[in-house]
């Protein structure tokens, strides 16, 4: 048995400063014999719009990875689906051409490698630092010293900023940490520790478009889905003007709060109605559901009553079993998966991913009682007063004092970059 210690992989990892670099195009970095460059494709379709293609494609990933989290975990969790998506993508651009294939069809990639460089830059444009919203995320593939880095790779994935790569004695012993805290054991058979393992974190920690009032915090009980109390929470009331929205098949609404300059971001929060569960939403939510909730928010002409929890979650845990679950198989287990990443092959060990989110009062603009129509930056379409047919639906407030589903959103790509539910006032979260 060997025992890894991932906290002295991170600590190498925070170690680890990237160069800067000029941005260079894909085609132009990869050469023949590291199995990722590009053919000979028509100017057109490098041309292409691939906005639409790439919400898709995240949306897809996004909703799939969501689920297979919720089922694994308590229905207190969050996941951040973008991150593992662009540190997949850097393996895949070292695959050979049957296991890039099998992993681009999970990661919903295309075949072009110019289609893919867009991608790429969509994805690395939305976690934008600012003093409104804090947003870090870190991606590295460690590998052991023993590897030999394929260049033209480790060029590729660094010039695309999809991974870091770090290097660490990963095949021999490694020593305890100094702070316990930290410290996060790992135990595998020899024969599945791998020659590498994957890093990604993920913390966030943001301002809301608009405050929520500091004197109307107060603690209140928060119940599971049959109403019996689990304990109590400080729970924040503002009484604003709001976009709702109702997804019939998933029998839910769901609440939009704009997040930063602009609204930048947006915060989404889905409820069951009547007697749906956390866990009956979770085993509905595809890519249509997502898509189905931007097109049924309308913002209400008259201040409605909204209430959300303080939380501060985190979860950290082993993505490999998650991404098994969802088709990607071959990455752990065959070296030709990734044959132009290293040699030998690199086979990951493992993927650990940690997730701290943290949802506060403060906001960049006072508290008031109805939303500003820029917040939105002229995403809202024509207003619906909510005591029609949506009141109808989904009633005259949103109060959150049962389990919920809740993500941050790119407002923009409508991409999601984190997603979890949150069922406990306990801010133990565990997958």
């Amino acid at each position: 048995m060997k025992l890894l210690h991932v906290s002295l992989l991170v600590a190498s990892f925070a170690a680890f400063k990237p160069q800067a670099s000029e941005a260079q195009s894909l085609i132009g970095n990869l050469v023949q014999g590291s199995h990722v460059f590009g053919n000979l494709i028509p100017p057109n379709i490098c041309n292409e719009d691939q906005s639409q293609k790439f919400k898709g494609a995240l949306a897809e990933f996004s909703s799939r990875l969501y689920r297979v989290a919720g089922q694994s975990s308590n229905f207190h969790f969050v996941v951040a689906p973008l991150s593992i998506w662009l540190s997949l993508a850097a393996l895949g651009e070292g695959g050979d051409p049957k296991s890039q294939k099998e992993l681009f069809e999970v990661l919903n990639l295309p075949a072009e490698a110019c289609k893919r460089e867009r991608y790429y830059q969509i994805a690395n444009s939305l976690a934008t630092p600012g003093t409104d919203v804090h947003l870090t995320t870190t991606r590295a593939l460690i590998l052991d010293n023993n590897l030999i880095i394929n260049p033209d790779w480790s060029k590729f994935v660094h010039t695309a900023k999809l991974l870091h790569i770090v290097r660490a004695p990963i095949k021999k012993h490694l020593t305890d940490h100094e702070n316990p805290i930290e410290k996060r054991e790992i135990t595998q058979d020899e024969e599945s520790f791998g020659n590498s393992f994957l890093i990604d974190t993920l913390d966030y920690s943001g301002l809301w478009t608009t405050a929520f009032p500091e004197a109307t915090i107060e603690r209140e009980t928060f119940h599971n889905d049959e109403g019996v109390p689990l304990g109590t929470v400080d729970m924040m009331r503002a009484k604003r003007r709001a976009r709702l929205g109702h997804i019939p098949i998933a029998n839910a609404k769901v609440l939009e709060l704009p997040v930063g300059h602009d609204g930048r971001y947006t915060i989404l929060i889905a409820m069951g109605l009547n007697n749906t569960s956390v866990n009956q939403l979770m085993g509905l939510y595809r890519r249509s559901v997502v898509i189905d909730i931007f097109n049924s928010l309308t913002v209400s002409l008259i201040p409605i009553d909204i209430a959300i929890p303080k939380f501060h979650v985190t979860s950290e845990y082993n993505a490999k079993r998650l991404l098994e679950d969802i088709g990607i198989k071959s990455l752990w287990y065959d070296p030709d998966a990734t044959r132009y990443v290293s040699n030998p092959a690199a086979l990951p060990g493992g993927f650990l991913q940690r997730v701290t989110v943290k949802i506060d009062s403060a906001g960049l603009n006072p508290a008031q009682t109805a939303t500003n129509p820029n917040i939105l930056n002229g995403i809202l379409s024509t207003a619906t007063n909510v005591a029609t047919g949506l009141a109808a639906a989904v009633g005259r407030d949103f109060i959150a004092n049962k389990p919920f589903m809740y993500s941050l959103v790119d407002t923009k790509t409508e991409t999601v970059l984190f997603e979890g539910a949150y069922s406990l006032p306990d801010p133990q979260s565990k997958l």
